[in-house]
């Protein structure tokens, strides 16, 4: 899965994903980092917040990623592949692969 800023990126030996950042604009160009755990918290809106793990597993240009800017970039990124998932209908929850339309 491609998009205009980040490449999935499989992760060898391990039950995990992660992401390339590939946007060469972006200050990130070239991170990678591997997501850990996700969860979704429902807030009363309707709407839902996102939080979630990761490790920067490559950072070949030695850019800063202590600071919040990273996490929104790695968060956008998650959030595009969420999307992307459920539309199509196939994704991942826990050890359960499902498969079909978002609207089972």
């Amino acid at each position: 899965m491609t998009s205009k800023f980040y490449e999935m990126i499989p992760m060898e030996d391990e039950d995990r994903w992660g992401v390339s950042i590939t946007d060469s604009e972006n200050k990130f160009f070239g991170v990678s980092a591997m997501y850990g755990s996700v969860s979704a918290k429902e807030l009363g809106d309707g709407t839902a917040q996102l939080s979630f793990h990761y490790d920067v597993i490559d950072n070949p240009w030695d850019v800063d990623v202590s600071g919040n800017d990273l996490h929104n970039v790695l968060g956008e990124a998650l959030e595009d592949i969420l999307y992307t998932s459920l539309e199509s209908g196939e994704y991942r929850m826990g050890d359960k692969v499902e498969s079909g339309t978002a609207d089972n």
